[in-house]
C-alpha cells in the first residue's frame, strides 16, 4: 500500500487567525481511497518557516496569502507541484528581466528538485513583495492570492494532481487560473501532451478540439471566424484524463476574453483512440 502524505500551509496576514508559528504536524482524520487502485493517501499539515516569518501579523494594508504545499515520497513530485503553487502566488514580482533578482528567481523554478530552505526563501520574498503591493492598492482593495492543490486520483497507474489559484491585484477583477498535472512514476517524470498524442496526429487533435471550440462560440452567438480574427487557437498542454475520456483546458484570456471564464473541451473515449496512444486509453 502506498502512502502519500500532503504538507498543508495556509497564510492570513492581517485577519483574526493565522497558521502557529512554530511547526507543528497534524494527522487528518480523512483518508481517501481509489477504488481502483485500493491504495490510501494520508493529509498532514506542515509549517515552512520563512526569515522574515511570514506568519506575523502586519496592521496597515495587508495581503491575504492562502496556499498549500505538499509532502509525499516522491522529492520531483513535490518540487513540481510546490513550485506551481509559488509562481501563482508570485504572480505580482517586478524584478527587471535581466537583473540578478530576476535570475536568482528564474533559477529557482529551473531547478527539478527544491528543498523546505529554498522554498522558505522564495516564500518569504513573495510576501514581502505582496506586502509592498497591498501598500500601492487604492481605497478599501485588498491584495487577495491564493493556490492550492489537490490529488485528482489514478488513471491507470498515473497519478494526477492540479493547482489552483485566485490572484487579485486590485483593477476591476481578479484572476483565476486551473492546471492539471499527470505523472508517471515509472518514467519519473510529469507527462507532457507530446507523450501521449499519436505520432502525426497533433494537427487532428488540434482540428478536432477547434472545432468543439467553434461550436461553443456559435452556441453563444458569437462568430468564429471573426473570434479567430484576434483570438489564436491552440492546443493547450493542460490536459487530464478521466473516466469519460480527456479534458483541455484554458485560462481566461488564452483563446478568449476574460467573460467566457475558464474554457473546457474535451475528448471522449471514441475520438481518443483515433490520436491518443493505445496506453492510455
Amino acid at each position: 500500500m502506498r502512502y502519500w502524505q500532503w504538507a498543508a500551509m495556509c497564510v492570513v496576514l492581517g485577519m483574526m487567525t493565522a497558521c502557529a508559528d512554530k511547526p507543528q504536524v497534524q494527522m487528518a482524520a480523512d483518508v481517501i481511497k481509489t477504488k481502483e487502485q485500493n491504495q490510501s493517501f494520508a493529509w498532514q499539515n506542515k509549517i515552512i518557516s520563512t526569515k522574515d516569518n511570514i506568519n506575523q501579523k502586519c496592521t496597515n494594508q495587508c495581503p491575504q496569502i492562502e496556499y498549500q504545499l505538499i509532502s509525499t515520497p516522491y522529492a520531483w513530485i513535490d518540487s513540481t507541484i510546490n513550485k506551481a503553487v509559488l509562481s501563482i502566488l508570485d504572480s505580482g514580482e517586478e524584478s527587471a528581466e535581466g537583473s540578478p533578482a530576476a535570475k536568482r528567481i528564474q533559477d529557482f523554478y529551473a531547478k527539478p528538485v527544491v528543498n523546505d530552505d529554498e522554498l522558505g526563501e522564495q516564500l518569504g520574498r513573495i510576501k514581502q513583495n505582496l506586502d509592498r503591493l497591498a501598500k500601492e492598492v487604492s481605497g478599501e482593495q485588498m491584495v487577495v492570492v491564493s493556490a492550492k492543490p489537490d490529488f485528482l486520483g489514478f488513471y491507470k497507474d498515473l497519478p494526477q494532481m492540479s493547482v489552483s489559484g485566485e490572484i487579485y491585484l486590485g483593477g476591476a477583477h481578479g484572476m483565476t487560473s486551473y492546471f492539471y498535472y499527470v505523472f508517471d512514476l515509472q518514467a519519473k517524470r510529469q507527462l507532457d501532451l507530446s507523450d501521449v498524442v499519436l505520432p502525426n496526429q497533433m494537427p487532428a487533435l488540434q482540428q478536432t478540439l477547434q472545432a468543439q471550440f467553434d461550436a461553443m462560440l456559435r452556441s453563444q452567438g458569437a462568430d468564429p471566424a471573426e473570434h479567430g480574427q484576434s483570438w489564436e487557437f491552440f492546443v493547450t498542454r493542460n490536459f487530464v484524463f478521466d473516466k469519460d475520456g480527456m479534458e483541455f483546458l484554458y485560462q481566461p484570456y488564452e483563446i478568449a476574453p476574460y467573460v467566457y471564464g475558464p474554457i473546457s473541451l474535451r475528448l471522449d473515449k471514441q475520438q481518443m483512440r483515433a490520436l491518443i496512444k493505445p496506453q492510455y486509453l
